[in-house]
Order: C-alpha cells, then sequence, then structure tokens
C-alpha cells in the first residue's frame, strides 16, 4: 500500500466518523460534515486518484473524491495551493484531471475566492489558448479578494488583451453591479429562538471546538433547549424549499465578541456557498436588536439583519409570513397582509449584500480604488453615506483621530454618522477566539499581513485541553508565517502586551470583547473584523457620538482602579446607567477622557482597560505628547530586547518600525474648542473610601451579570441582601490590568498579617502575573519563594506552577498561576460544590462561593460554578484585605491594613 493510500484511508475514516458521530445524531439526529481539507498531503493524495497516478483501493467511487477535491478544500491553505497549481496546469494542458476539462478548470479557479488561485489565474491570462485566457479574465472580473496581486494583472495590461478586459471591469466595479440585490420580498418560516446572548449561541466550554465550525454548531443553542437543532431542522423537512427565519426574543449576539455566535445561527438556518467548506451563507436573522458584533458578522457572510424591536412579539415559531423588505415589513399571508412586525434596511446593508458579503466589499472597494486611482479615475460612487462634517466644524479629538485614518488634515475630523475605510495601525488576537481569526484570514486569503499583528495564547495557557496544546504550536507559527508577532504560552494576557505596542493617535483592532489601550484608540471586534484589518490594514466603520470624561482632582491620591469605578458610581448619581439591564450612556459611543495627563502608561491602562466592560465603542486619554514619546521610545528598546525570541523577528521589526515612525513625527489629536458631546461628564477624584463592584443578583437571590453596581466600601453590608455572601472565602490578585506594585503590596501585607496573626482568613488566595516581565521581575526579587516560606510556616498549603506537580494544586491555600487569562476566564477548576471539603480541613458544604477579586468581569459562571458563586471586584490591595478578614473590611480596618502593608514593604523589599 502507498503512502498515498494510508493517506485516503485516513481520510475516508474521518468522513465516516463524522457521519456517525454520536454526539451529532444527540443533538441534530444526523451525521456531519468532514473537517475542510488544510494538509497538502491529502490534497495530494486525492489529486493522484484524478490524475490516475494512484488507483485508490478502497470502495469509494470517483464521485467521492471529485467532490472532496471541488469542495472540501479550505481557500488560503497548502491544499489549496495543490488545488490552484493543479487546475492551472489542467487549463494549460500540461496535466488531466478527471472531470475538468481545460475551461472547466478555469472555473474552478474561479470558485477558489482567491489567494493561489488569482496567481493562476492571472498566468492563464497569458494563455495561447486564447477561450482559456478569456474565461480566466471573466474569473478574474468577479474575483473582489484579488486585492493583494492586482498590480500583476495591471502590469500586463499594456500589452494583453485579457488582463486590459480585468482591469477595466475592476475600475466600473463589475464585480459588485453584477451581483444580486437584495429580493424585494421572502415568503418564510418562523422559528422563535428564547435566546439572544452569544454564550448559548457558542458556548466557552467548547471555545476548542470553534475553528472545526461544523462541529462547534452542534452546541448551538444546546445549553438552553436540547432539542433546539431538531426542531429547526423538523421545520425544514415540513417545509421544503422555503427559508426558516430566526427569530430571537431578546437582543441577539450581546456578551463576548465571538463570530461563531452568528456563524453558528447561520450554519442552522443559512446555506452552504459552493467550494467553501464548514460555512454557510445567506438568510436573514431577526431579532429586536441585534449587537454591533454579531451585526457585523452576519454582514460577512451576506445574511441579512433585521432588527424588528417589540415585533418579535407578533411571531410564533411555524408560522409562515412574509417578510417584505423593500418596504421592511413583515406581514401575514393569510390574505389581510397584515403588518406583524417593521424594520429599515439600510444602504450599506443593501450594498454589502449585494456585494457578496462585507468583507468581499472591502477587498473590492479597494480593488476598484487602487486600479481607478492608476488610471487617474475619479472615486467610485458606491451610494453609502460618507465622510460627514459638523455643523460647526469642531472636532473632538476621536473624531480627528479617526479623519486622520482616512487622510484628512490633522486639524479636520469626521463627524458622527460618517462611513468609511479607515487605516489600521495594529491588529492583536488571542487564543480562544485567534482559531476563528485564522479560519477567517483563510476565508480573506491572506498570505501577509499589512499591519504589525500581535498572536497570544493567554486564554488557555494555565490549563489547557488538548486542543489548546495543538494551538500551542500551529498558531504562533501560523501567525508569524504571514510577518505577525506570534507569543509562546506563558508570555501572558493580550491587552497588557499592547500597552507596549502602540503610540498616540494609532487606530487598534483587537479580537477581545473589553480590549483597549493607552495611546490611540482601540475598536474591540468579532473574528472576521479583526481579519480584515490584519489582511487589508483598513477597516469598515461608522463613527458614533462620544462622551466627554474630565477627572477632578488630585488622582496621586487615589487608585486607578477607583478612578475607574468612580466614573460608574457618577453614573448611577446621575441616572445614566440601570445596573441589572447593563444599559449605560457609555455604550456604544466614543468615550474621551481627560485630566490624568501625567499619569504613567502603566496607570492609565488599568483604568481605560477596565473600562471597557462597559461597552464603549472606543475610548480615548490626553496625553501629552512628550510623555508619550518618552514611553514610546521605551517600546521600543522593550522589543528590541525581543528580537531572537523565536516570537517573529519579521513581525518585531515591522512593528518597531511604525513606532520609530511615530516618534520621528509624533501625531497627538486635541479637542477643539466648541467641540459636540453627546455628554459631558465631570467625576470628583476626592474619594474618602475605596469602590467595590458587587455582582449582580437576579430577583431570585441566584448571581447575575453586573459590571455596573458600583457602591462604596462602606456601603457594602448594606446592599448585600443575604449574610452568607458577606462571608469572603476566595481572593485573586490578577488579570490584565495587574502591575508589578499590586502583587509587591498584596503578598506583603499578606506576609505581615501572616506573621502577626499565624492564620489567613480565606480559603484560597489566586495570583497570576499578566506577563511573563512581571513574573520574572517578582521572583527576581524573592518574593514568590518568601510568600512561600511564609504561608508553609503557618501550617497552609502553597502551589507554585514552576515548582511543584499540577496534581498539587488542588489542596492549596495560595495558589501561584501561569501568567495569562485563565482565572479572570474562569479557566481554574470549577468547585465541586457538592462534595465540597474546605481546605483547611473542616467538612462542610456551602451552596455559595464568594470571590473578591481585581478580575474584569463578574458575571454569573466566571469564576466559578454558575449560579453558585458571588464575585467582588475591586482594586487588587482590596481584594486581599478582604481575603485576609474573610469578610469586607471596615474604612478603618483597611486603613490598618494599609499600615501593614507599609511595614512588611520595608521588611520584605529590602
Amino acid at each position: 500500500m502507498s503512502n498515498y493510500q494510508a493517506t485516503l484511508d485516513a481520510y475516508i475514516q474521518h468522513v465516516e466518523e463524522r457521519a456517525n458521530l454520536p454526539y451529532a445524531f444527540e443533538c441534530s439526529g444526523q451525521g456531519i460534515d468532514p473537517k475542510p481539507i488544510q494538509d497538502a498531503a491529502t490534497a495530494e493524495a486525492i489529486l493522484a486518484v484524478l490524475q490516475g497516478s494512484h488507483e485508490d483501493s478502497s470502495d469509494k467511487a470517483m464521485d467521492f473524491w471529485a467532490d472532496a477535491f471541488e469542495n472540501r478544500i479550505f481557500p488560503a491553505t497548502e491544499a489549496a495551493t495543490v488545488k490552484a497549481q493543479a487546475l492551472e496546469a489542467a487549463a494549460t494542458g500540461a496535466s488531466a484531471i478527471q472531470g475538468y476539462s481545460a475551461l472547466e478548470a478555469v472555473s474552478a479557479l474561479g470558485r477558489m475566492r482567491g489567494g493561489k488561485a488569482i496567481v493562476s489565474l492571472t498566468n492563464l491570462l497569458k494563455s495561447s489558448n486564447e477561450a482559456v485566457a478569456q474565461g480566466a479574465a471573466n474569473e478574474l472580473k468577479s474575483m473582489a479578494l484579488a486585492y493583494h496581486t492586482w498590480e500583476d494583472v495591471y502590469n500586463l495590461s499594456s500589452d494583453n488583451k485579457f488582463a486590459k478586459e480585468v482591469v477595466d471591469s475592476w475600475a466600473e466595479a463589475e464585480w459588485f453591479q453584477n451581483g444580486s440585490d437584495v429580493p424585494d420580498s421572502l415568503e418564510v418560516v418562523v422559528c422563535m429562538v428564547p435566546e439572544g446572548n452569544t454564550e448559548p449561541l457558542s458556548p466557552a466550554t467548547q471555545a476548542h471546538t470553534r475553528e472545526d465550525l461544523a462541529y462547534h454548531s452542534l452546541a448551538w443553542m444546546k445549553k438552553v433547549d436540547p432539542n433546539a437543532i431538531k426542531e429547526i431542522l423538523a421545520l425544514k423537512e415540513k417545509h421544503p424549499g422555503k427559508t426558516i427565519l430566526p427569530v430571537f426574543t431578546k437582543k441577539a449576539f450581546a456578551g463576548s465578541s465571538r463570530a461563531t455566535g452568528a456563524w453558528n445561527t447561520v450554519r442552522w438556518f443559512g446555506e452552504m456557498k459552493k467550494s467553501l467548506p464548514g460555512f454557510w451563507w445567506g438568510g436573514l436573522v431577526a431579532a429586536p436588536v441585534i449587537d454591533a458584533k454579531g451585526y457585523n458578522a452576519l454582514l460577512g457572510i451576506e445574511t441579512i439583519p433585521v432588527q424588528i424591536g417589540d415585533g418579535y412579539n407578533n411571531l410564533e415559531t411555524g408560522q409562515i409570513v412574509t417578510v417584505n423588505l423593500k418596504d421592511g415589513k413583515i406581514e401575514s399571508t393569510d390574505g389581510d397582509n397584515k403588518t406583524l412586525a417593521e424594520f429599515g434596511l439600510t444602504k450599506v446593508e443593501r450594498i454589502t449584500y449585494k456585494a457578496g458579503g462585507s468583507s468581499n466589499f472591502l477587498s473590492g472597494r479597494l480593488l476598484t480604488g487602487a486600479i481607478r486611482e492608476k488610471l487617474g479615475l475619479s472615486e467610485y460612487d458606491w451610494g453609502i453615506p460618507g465622510l460627514l462634517k459638523t455643523e460647526n466644524g469642531k472636532y473632538t479629538a476621536m473624531q480627528k483621530l479617526f479623519g486622520s485614518k482616512v487622510g484628512l488634515p490633522e486639524e479636520q475630523g469626521v463627524a458622527p454618522g460618517s462611513s468609511g475605510l479607515f487605516d489600521v495601525d495594529l491588529m492583536a488576537s488571542q487564543d480562544t477566539t485567534g482559531t476563528i481569526t485564522r479560519l477567517a484570514l483563510r476565508l480573506l486569503t491572506c498570505e501577509t499581513f499589512v499591519p504589525p499583528v500581535l498572536q497570544t495564547l493567554c486564554h488557555t495557557s494555565a490549563h489547557p485541553k488538548p486542543s489548546d496544546v495543538v494551538n500551542f504550536e500551529t498558531l504562533p507559527k501560523f501567525f508569524k508565517d504571514r510577518e505577525g508577532i506570534g507569543l509562546h504560552r506563558g508570555d501572558g494576557v493580550i491587552h497588557s502586551w499592547l500597552k507596549k505596542m502602540s503610540a498616540l493617535g494609532w487606530l487598534i483592532v483587537i479580537g477581545d470583547s473589553h480590549g483597549r489601550n493607552v495611546f490611540g484608540a482601540a475598536v474591540p471586534g468579532d473574528s472576521l473584523l479583526v481579519a480584515t484589518a490584519g489582511a487589508f490594514g483598513k477597516i469598515p466603520y461608522t463613527i458614533p457620538k462620544s462622551i466627554r470624561v474630565e477627572f477632578k482632582g488630585d488622582w496621586r491620591k487615589v487608585k486607578p482602579r477607583d478612578i475607574q469605578l468612580a466614573l460608574i458610581e457618577k453614573l448611577l448619581q446621575e441616572g445614566l446607567v440601570d445596573k441589572f439591564d447593563e444599559k449605560n450612556i457609555l455604550n456604544g459611543k466614543f468615550v474621551e477622557i481627560y485630566g490624568l495627563d501625567e499619569m504613567d502608561s502603566e496607570q492609565k491602562f488599568e483604568i481605560m482597560n477596565a473600562m471597557g466592560e462597559y461597552g464603549p465603542a472606543s475610548q480615548w486619554m490626553y496625553t501629552p505628547t512628550d510623555v508619550a514619546v518618552k514611553e514610546v521610545k521605551d517600546f521600543i528598546a522593550f522589543w528590541e530586547g525581543y528580537k531572537g525570541t523565536e516570537r517573529g523577528d519579521v513581525g518585531i521589526q515591522k512593528l518597531i518600525d511604525r513606532l520609530q515612525a511615530w516618534v520621528d513625527n509624533p501625531v497627538n489629536m486635541v479637542e477643539d474648542e466648541g467641540a459636540e458631546y453627546d455628554y459631558k461628564l465631570e467625576v470628583d477624584l476626592e474619594r474618602p473610601e475605596p469602590l467595590v463592584t458587587l455582582p449582580g443578583v437576579t430577583k431570585t437571590g441566584k448571581p447575575g451579570n453586573s459590571y455596573l453596581n458600583v457602591k462604596r466600601l462602606s456601603e457594602v453590608p448594606a446592599n448585600v441582601t443575604t449574610e452568607a455572601h458577606l462571608e469572603v472565602e476566595e481572593g485573586m490578585v490578577l488579570s490584565c490590568v495587574s502591575r508589578t506594585e499590586h502583587f509587591t503590596d498584596s503578598m506583603c501585607t499578606v506576609m505581615g498579617y501572616i506573621e502577626k496573626f499565624k492564620k489567613v482568613g480565606g480559603d484560597r488566595m489566586w495570583y497570576s502575573a499578566p506577563t511573563v516581565d512581571i513574573e520574572k521581575e517578582i521572583r527576581e526579587r524573592g518574593l514568590v519563594d518568601k510568600l512561600r516560606e511564609t504561608v508553609e510556616s503557618a501550617g497552609l498549603v502553597f502551589w507554585d506552577f514552576m515548582k511543584d506537580p499540577y496534581d498539587a494544586r488542588k489542596s492549596a491555600n495560595f495558589r501561584w498561576e501561569m501568567p495569562g487569562c485563565s482565572l479572570c476566564m474562569g479557566n481554574q477548576e470549577v468547585i465541586d460544590v457538592e462534595g465540597a471539603k474546605l481546605i483547611n480541613g473542616v467538612e462542610k458544604v456551602r451552596d455559595i462561593r464568594v470571590v473578591w477579586g481585581s478580575n474584569t468581569r463578574n458575571n454569573d459562571g466566571r469564576v466559578g460554578p454558575k449560579g453558585e458563586t458571588f464575585s467582588f471586584i475591586c482594586d487588587p490591595f482590596l481584594a486581599t484585605c478582604a481575603f485576609l478578614l474573610r469578610k469586607p473590611p471596615t474604612v478603618a480596618e483597611y486603613n490598618e491594613l494599609e499600615a501593614l502593608r507599609d511595614e512588611s514593604k520595608q521588611k520584605y523589599l529590602s
């Protein structure tokens, strides 16, 4: 048996396993498609069968292998390269593939969307066979993803008539003009979806399966209704040929920025696109409101988002209705044409649909724009809102920043409502979304990044699943191969690295829901938007309104976390937030911050990143130019030190070059006097005591989601309705906003307390540095070893991930974890509440866990069992105090522990 046969047999086995997967039958009553083919070996083996150089000894018909070659190979992979080269050879007659004539091979190259297929089609423009050359030209005319290789075609056009046809077609945007318009109406069958949050649509527990879309989609709504998928399939069977319309009864795709929440939805309601395995396309999705992240993900795959407000109340599963897309109505089909719901489709939505999706539209706009500029033609009129001006000609700093990203002079900005393609200075991706970003980059046929790009392994590093271990090797390599920076396991948190990667006036796109930065403006995005930023160096964006926040008072006397929480306290005082419904005036707006001018970037970052939980579209904080220049020079020196460490020297140099270019010509936006804001806030920093974010509590007393339930320390007991929730069992000093000072303060206080009292009040304290550099600094000071010695002297258990067996961690009172996001993400081991044995040896079953920590979010189930853990968020030192006392400290106790901290620091840091 040849090597080809072994590869073929392995593929057959995989296909059959997927067709008979028990979990798939449990969820949907049927098997699922095989994974898309990405490796060269499988593509070469299948090609050998189709070319007759290998006789398959299995019982599979030739149609099976022809389908695999045509429909199972994913774009921008090694397998796609094999396929493109083989089809090019078939088109020239250099070799043959069963089922493909020369012209059919050309057509198949066109169905590959882009990447190496465009290179092959460009080569075929020079074919002596005019039919082949004409066929190649016809395919290239429709390929909007040719943006990265358009110059090759342009350079041929001076003496190649087929290349000239393509160039002229691209200039007139025929790829767009020949697209299908949104239909006037569709008769659909309603399927009500009693959810909306991204979590049940793309569960965090299945993050390791996200890149395998067919498998991951099986988890869609399973937590809410195990029969949800079967009910959809039953509707399809009952109404063959009709579109099934999912109607969410809550805001759709709210929560974490997972494109897979939208993709999984379309998986069950859309259709598979030819030659694009694993992706489903098209259809409609309706909801009262559709969150921006999910909205953008839908537009990316040519799905029409229909926002119907309270109209969902008039719809029910199984109901046949007409979606009047021309007039924006959902109407009954019983003869009276009664309007059941209303909506509106924007020009952007209609145009992106016609273009074949927003990613296709972006690439095509760039392609047509580049060609027209080369030909000396005016800008193409796409018929969408462009860049708008304010009535008084005055602009905020953020409006100017975005104006600079479309080439406007520094003093000119763009008004709210402006739509455009904005230049991106930096893109960043993390591991739980990075696999989907990798998938999206392949979808966009990206082979080289335009801006500097960072990929981290922070979310899964501490307690990985087998698939995570595979990603530790493959994700960094994928990004480094495309001239990005690929960090290692244990290097730490995406946001903590990014604070050393940007300059004033930069636009940064981050694949994380609370991704923010200090210098410049960071936009959090789903994987498709992040991939777009990396592949094209631009993103489509619509400018929101701005809110101005000015902090008054001496910020040096206040901890950064308390400054951040003081803003929420102010919003609560002015009635600008609903702490239970998570609505606040910052949501979806630019937030522009003043009053902290000389604060260093580490402290500013602590404020900015934690604020990301409140849902601003982006944030910006004023920093004097000289302060920023000094820090950016330090960033350059920092990254010079990482050359030669296998993190991606080409990507590091690309970042250094861009940072140095800013230092040589620093840009710093300043608001105009008279600039208009949606709202202005002044926040007093005369803080008499620390602030705390209490966990949200539902009407039944169970934990709920709340980042906005902020109280002063002295107010906590009166605002905690259940006395048991005041018994603090665990403490956490960790997360992306932690600094070296937080760890030294906490560790020295713990050591001083144990030395004085020979015990601690809480059961378990978790520590995790945000980056390997901070981890190294703390160890070099000897603090980890000193803490272990002090803890063990009191008869308590200490676990250090670098020195102790992994299995010994469970009994530890103090755990020093690997740098990363694992604890904030809730990836630490879930406490077995039913059979809990408290680690101080006392047998006791508790139905709650109370945690005080410096993590960035406290939604239910995040840092412990769902419905059983109450998480309080505060400054790391206050979290340490609550842990030591096993209760929220009084203000006097807090002050006493501050004095103990200062004494202990003198002793342990000397």
